[in-house]
């Protein structure tokens, strides 16, 4: 078994696999906790040139 292999099938039975990639927060209220503040406190971290590709990866929130 390869460790590409092996370590798809230890992702699927991990904690953040059952919880359906929910933060905490999320898991306990079911609700979606507000992002908007490090989404503008980190602005300048969404907006960057992609090396691969050399296109603009603009933030897509």
């Amino acid at each position: 078994m390869s460790f590409g292999a092996t370590s798809a099938i230890l992702g699927q039975r991990s904690a953040i696999h059952q919880l359906h990639l929910k933060l905490l927060a999320e898991t306990l209220t079911d609700k979606v906790p507000d992002v908007s503040h490090i989404l503008r406190f980190c602005a300048k971290c969404t907006n960057h040139t992609t090396h691969a590709a050399k296109k603009s990866a603009k933030k897509r929130a």
